[in-house]
């Protein structure tokens, strides 16, 4: 049976269908194509485990627990944080609730900014960056950006699906006057033995932008605590803005069980981050076998949990996908990404105990039938 591409869906993440479609099951399958931690897969297992599902009342609809750990991981008073069913809740509810005039989009990006643009009708355009410059912001790039007559400025740092965190996003901050800026931090603990780690926080970006200038800024649980079906996320941003959003939305959009297991993975946010201690290693291996594996044009430097790659002619990005496909393992195919050049592939990081080397062996088998 053949695999769809998956630059035929709206996202990435589709193991259960795949798997459907192969009639396996989905624990047959080398999913390589998610951008969850997982490393952190046996202690969420672990910590969840104990719970019971609370179903006799209705969810607390403040999510005040949730909203109050936040408060204390994120240092911040609990009046401007707001959960919701994962960040793309909150995405759909803020440009719902603020309705820009126009909106910029920075890519390459999570694609339900537009899809959320598009469906609520609002003007937006994607400015999009370059691979030449490693997909990093050059200062052409901030001058358009800065010079958008765009309301809202959307972007993603350390960005999905590149891996890299923008050294330059400060300067660009600097010259936003007059704007809304919502920025997608969703991969912002993964960068927790870097320097930059402070530099991507909520306080350290509203301290660079202009005081005429507001910030919202989005969390998810979904990757660094390798927890995709809770459907688990946060927003920040000032105290009044977020009471104006919760006015808006559906109630109880955040379940029970899952403002316990967020409230849970907060307490033990050490252990998150001491199992990501050996990520650096471990990525830069990695990135060195797909290099070696002669199938890619390019397989980039990254700093978080995956790497973005180009395959090599005569192979494209899509035949790639059914190639693996075809051996059980999924990749993420960039295509549909908005912002992103055609022929380009996300591979989730993994060491050799858990997947690189049957990767290893996928590719090489590839390179053979090529050959042949």
């Amino acid at each position: 049976m053949t695999a769809r591409p998956e630059s035929d869906q709206g996202h990435g993440g589709n193991a259960l269908a795949l798997a459907a479609k192969l009639g396996i099951d989905p624990d047959e399958l080398l999913d390589l194509s998610n951008n969850t931690n997982v490393r952190a897969e046996p202690l969420t297992r672990e910590l969840i485990a104990p719970l019971s599902y609370p179903y006799k009342y209705y969810p607390d609809p403040e999510n005040t627990k949730l909203r109050l750990a936040l408060a204390e991981y994120e240092n911040a008073a609990p009046g401007g944080l707001l959960a919701g069913n994962g960040s793309s809740e909150l995405i759909h509810l803020s440009l719902a609730a603020l309705r820009p005039a126009s909106v910029l989009i920075l890519g390459p990006i999570f694609s339900e900014y537009v899809l959320a643009c598009r469906g609520l009708g609002l003007k937006h355009r994607v400015h999009s960056l370059s691979p030449e410059s490693g997909f990093l912001m050059t200062r052409e790039d901030i001058r358009a950006v800065a010079d958008s007559p765009a309301e809202m400025i959307i972007l993603c740092n350390p960005n999905n699906p590149t891996g890299r965190f923008d050294p330059n996003l400060g300067e660009l901050l600097s010259r936003l006057e007059n704007r809304i800026v919502m920025i997608d931090l969703a991969y912002r603990e993964f960068l927790y033995y870097s320097e930059n780690y402070q530099a991507c926080s909520h306080a350290s970006l509203s301290a660079l932008l202009p005081g005429s200038s507001s910030l919202i800024s989005l969390g998810s649980f979904t990757k660094f605590f390798a927890c995709p079906g809770l459907r688990l996320g946060w927003r920040r941003s000032d105290p009044e803005a977020a009471a104006r959003l919760a006015r808006t939305r559906i109630p109880w959009s955040v379940n029970s069980l899952a403002e316990e297991a967020g409230v849970m993975f907060l307490r033990n946010i050490e252990s998150y981050r001491e199992a990501i201690r050996d990520l650096p290693m471990t990525r830069e291996k990695f990135r060195r076998m797909l290099g070696k594996s002669g199938l890619f044009a390019e397989a980039c430097e990254s700093e978080l949990n995956f790497v973005l790659a180009r395959p090599a002619p005569p192979l494209s990005s899509s035949a790639l996908y059914e190639k693996l496909a075809a051996k059980r393992i999924i990749i993420r195919n960039c295509d549909n990404i908005p912002g992103m050049n055609p022929g380009w592939v996300r591979i989730q990081v993994r060491g050799e105990e858990d997947g690189a080397k049957t990767l290893e062996k996928a590719l090489a088998e590839i390179r053979a039938g090529l050959s042949g």
